[in-house]
């Protein structure tokens, strides 16, 4: 079984651990917050700079939350 993976944040590949209830995605809790992180002020470059509103990304959430939801 392959257990190695490539972190979604810095791409740095580790080994899975098995002991969690889903698939872990990150190497690291660190990278895990500077990903969120980023999103976060993402969000707030968009926002401030005009680039989008909050009710657009309200509704594109919505609509993937509800795509997600049909998926599982």
């Amino acid at each position: 079984m392959n257990n190695l993976k490539k972190c979604r944040y810095c791409s740095k590949t580790f080994i899975i651990k098995s002991n969690r209830g889903s698939t872990q995605k990150y190497c690291s809790m660190e990278c895990k917050n500077n990903l969120h992180a980023l999103g976060r002020q993402y969000l707030k470059y968009q926002l401030e700079t005009g680039k989008t509103d909050i009710h657009s990304v309200q509704q594109q959430v919505t609509q993937y939350l509800k795509h997600k939801t049909l998926k599982n």
